[in-house]
């Protein structure tokens, strides 16, 4: 593991103490003058070159049990996909517009979306066709009843939905990294209102498969 460290940058060496001391990547863009992406930047990077996928792996490897990170993994990071466990998604069918699917995190069935939050997701994957545009967003999806006693399921939008990735091709990997920050506040008491949606463009005929073996979200402050 010494070899691999050594092979950090001093940037990268910087962030990499700072992580083991329990700092956020909200704190460390404070400490080291940068701004959230080239903390990212420089991170995603650090875990590349030290062969991990993501902080709760990076805390396993080389905490030895010094910081707090660990034990608040499931409230600020949730990784849902690997090499060893993909995930796959077909997203659902929402024609004329796309090609939809939401995912409820484990974080958000303990703590809501609230306006100022930042996340920062991170995926590697594979498409079974063609897509024009790969976008990911936030969500409140809201219950009701409607005068018929029947349930009525909805949006809104906490954050409007960014463009992640455009002209992907089949079966190619892809990687990539992009932050959201709400600027709405969750207002639903149900814990699986919360939600982090994708949407493939345009509607097209064939339904892709997308295959993740990367798939995390990270709340950086």
């Amino acid at each position: 593991m010494q070899a691999m460290q050594e092979n950090l940058t001093p940037r990268e060496q910087e962030i990499f103490d700072l992580l083991l001391d329990g700092t956020s990547p909200k704190d460390i863009v404070f400490k080291l003058g940068i701004s959230l992406s080239k903390v990212d930047y420089h991170r995603n990077n650090m875990y590349r070159k030290l062969g991990v996928k993501g902080i709760h792996e990076f805390l396993t490897k080389y905490g030895n049990g010094k910081n707090n990170l660990a034990s608040r993994d499931t409230e600020t990071f949730n990784s849902l996909a690997s090499e060893e466990n993909p995930l796959i998604i077909i997203p659902y069918y929402n024609n004329p517009y796309s090609w939809h699917y939401y995912i409820n995190f484990p974080m958000f069935l303990r703590n809501k979306i609230t306006a100022g939050d930042v996340y920062t997701f991170t995926c590697k994957f594979t498409s079974s066709i063609n897509i024009d545009e790969f976008r990911i967003g936030l969500a409140e999806h809201t219950i009701e009843d409607d005068e018929n006693g029947q349930k009525q399921y909805g949006y809104i939008t906490l954050f409007n939905s960014i463009s992640m990735l455009s002209k992907i091709k089949a079966n190619f990997i892809y990687e990539s990294s992009s932050v959201l920050q709400p600027d709405k506040t969750a207002s639903s008491k149900n814990p699986i209102a919360n939600n982090f949606t994708l949407d493939t463009f345009p509607y097209t005929t064939s339904q892709s498969t997308l295959t993740f073996t990367r798939f995390e979200l990270e709340k950086t402050n």
